[in-house]
């Protein structure tokens, strides 16, 4: 089964998506919010380039 998971970078949200994995489901996205010019996540402010790295 596809998921699409919340994602704020930090570690209660890779052990989520780590979890789901290890029990057959296969991500499809990552959903985060950003700040208003859409360059740094909201939650742990890091930057989309990290963001884009850890996807």
């Amino acid at each position: 089964m596809n998921f699409v998971s919340s994602w704020g970078g930090g570690k209660d949200s890779c052990y989520a998506v780590m979890r789901a994995s290890q029990n057959g489901f296969i991500p499809q996205g990552l959903l985060d919010m950003m700040n208003e010019n859409g360059k740094v996540s909201r939650s742990h402010r890091l930057p989309l380039s990290v963001l884009k790295q850890q996807a």
